[in-house]
């Protein structure tokens, strides 16, 4: 299918760039599923050298992959022709503190951030019957989640980092939780890097896309990405 987008993004500074706010538009196609508006604008205050506080919120727009439209009846998963696109309002503050030396420590940092997503009409894989999987559009959903990270060098050569992410997501209507959208970001790796090493390469590709959709910038999205095109690979033999 054809696809295309442009971006239009400004960078505004003020009090010696402390201050910085990003507006930006984002006009984006997709063949059949129309094209978007998608606004967003960002803010980054940094009152100290060593805090930085940022802020975003944005208009966010996701077509249903070509697993998710049109995945082969295998008996037990399918695709949905039928779904329709995923849209959300996504909201997010956070802060940062950083030190470039705390004794035998350097490059040591402790980072904090709130999350808060409005979607439209989510798409999650659900059991719709006894032995089959298949994805669906649930309706309105909320999402709210925190995330924590931290980390410093030793000896130069040593890295110590930790992180960790909180979801609640839940659908509007009904206050369950939202399918497939698992409270820790540690479990959704840990459930989809499970099913590679038990040879369920569809499980395993399906839980690292989530991963990477949700976190696109989780500390283990670049594992994600590597062991998603092996899952894939694996497939197509």
């Amino acid at each position: 299918r054809n696809a295309g987008a442009f971006v239009l993004q400004d960078d505004i500074g003020a009090f010696e760039q402390r201050v910085r706010v990003i507006p930006a538009l984002r006009w984006d196609r997709t063949e059949g599923f129309g094209a978007r508006w998608l606004p967003r604008i960002g803010a980054i205050v940094t009152p100290l050298p060593w805090v930085r506080m940022k802020g975003n919120l944005e208009r966010s727009f996701r077509v249903p992959n070509f697993d998710e439209l049109y995945f082969p009846d295998r008996g037990f998963v399918r695709g949905n022709p039928a779904l329709q696109p995923e849209e959300a309002t996504n909201a997010d503050v956070g802060a940062k503190i950083a030190a470039a030396r705390l004794g035998p420590v350097t490059d040591a940092f402790l980072e904090a951030a709130y999350f808060h997503n409005d979607v439209d009409d989510s798409i999650v894989f659900l059991l719709v019957s006894p032995s089959l999987v298949e994805p669906r559009n649930t309706g309105a959903a909320t999402i709210d989640g925190v995330e924590l990270s931290g980390g410093f060098r030793v000896f130069d050569w040593v890295d110590v980092s930790a992180s960790y992410t909180h979801l609640d997501a839940r659908i509007d209507a009904t206050d369950a939780f939202l399918p497939g959208r698992a409270a820790d970001e540690t479990s959704v790796y840990g459930d989809a890097f499970a099913a590679l090493k038990a040879g369920r390469y569809a499980d395993a590709a399906r839980g690292f896309e989530l991963y990477l959709a949700k976190y696109p910038d989780g500390p283990r999205a670049d594992n994600a990405t590597y062991w998603l095109g092996e899952a894939q690979f694996v497939q197509q033999q």
